[in-house]
């Protein structure tokens, strides 16, 4: 029987907790910018087919770059909206989204609580198997 499997159980399960915590804070922070934030219209000025980006001039002048799913949806000198809070902005299409976060969370937490459960069940058997000889051990 190895000792370290229940602490071992525990620590994933507190990793897979501590996953889904960030993930809802993350989510929280991203929301509160979202309520914050004005429409802006910009200008996409590229796009990288290879790092799913697409860069976009802002109505003031500065350029920024977005995580997109599908880069070549957005042509060259089309207009896009984006949602601007200071210096935080998102494509107004594409709000965050903590799913993989959660999803994340909820697999370590299901993988420590699995670990944990196997343990104290081989725990709970060794101890009923104590004292119980086998006939061809004589």
């Amino acid at each position: 029987m190895q000792p370290g499997r229940g602490i071992a159980a525990l620590a994933v399960i507190v990793a897979g907790v501590g996953l889904l915590a960030f993930g809802g804070q993350k989510q929280h922070v991203e929301d509160a910018h979202w309520e914050r934030s004005a429409v802006q219209t910009a200008t996409v000025v590229g796009h990288n087919e290879a790092d799913y980006r697409i860069r976009v001039l802002m109505a003031g002048g500065a350029e920024r770059e977005f995580d997109v799913p599908f880069p070549s949806e957005y042509r060259i000198e089309e207009s896009v909206d984006v949602r601007v809070d200071g210096s935080w902005a998102r494509l107004a299409w594409y709000p965050y989204d903590a799913l993989w976060w959660y999803a994340g969370g909820l697999l370590v937490t299901m993988l420590g609580v699995t670990v944990a459960v196997c343990h104290l069940w081989w725990r709970r058997e060794l101890r009923n198997w104590k004292g119980i000889q086998c006939p061809h051990s004589r």
